[in-house]
């Protein structure tokens, strides 16, 4: 699941590692969404570290009476220089940084955490879920970029189907683990 809006969602803005609150509006829709995965099962919340994330997870956790844990390789992709801008921004500060990137993917970010990095911490704290926790229904709350990629390594997504994802906050996918 992607955690709920921030303000730098509603502007448009790439977050990345930038540590923003979610928006006080967004409560009752986080409410609602609890209460849909009361019937789910849930027994679990992983977490991303990012406040975004946490909070998002805290306020399902509350409600549920859950417990959440945060996961260090479930944060967002290091965007480097695009932190916390949006694309027009980043376009405009940085006009040769636009080559060889787009809006749905930058392959070649100035100091940015590379694509593969991401994928690798991804795909090894998923296997460590699935053999820590394969007797639990875990709820992620996680990034659009983390999601993507849990989505192709393990939701049968190829890499353009998940780029061309606009994945919503709030949204949540459903995947089972191969034992």
């Amino acid at each position: 699941m992607r955690h709920a809006a921030t303000t730098a969602d509603n502007d448009g803005r790439v977050l990345g590692r930038v540590d923003e609150p979610i928006l006080s509006s967004e409560l009752e829709a986080i409410k609602t969404k609890a209460q849909e995965f009361d019937k789910e099962g849930i027994n679990l919340i992983v977490s991303s570290p990012l406040l975004r994330a946490r909070q998002t997870a805290q306020a399902i956790a509350e409600l549920l009476k859950l417990e959440v844990r945060e996961h260090e390789n479930f944060i967002e992709r290091d965007f480097g220089i695009l932190n916390g801008l949006s694309w027009e921004d980043f376009s405009a500060k940085y006009p040769e940084e636009t080559k060889g990137n787009s809006r749905n993917f930058q392959p070649e970010l100035k100091g940015a955490e590379t694509i593969e990095e991401v994928e690798l911490r991804v795909k090894e704290e998923m296997e460590d879920l699935r053999h820590h926790y394969h007797h639990k229904k875990l709820l992620i709350v996680t990034h659009s970029g983390v999601i993507r990629i849990i989505l192709r390594e393990f939701g049968h997504y190829t890499k353009d189907e998940s780029r061309s994802l606009q994945i919503r906050n709030l949204e949540s996918f459903k995947i089972e683990l191969p034992d």
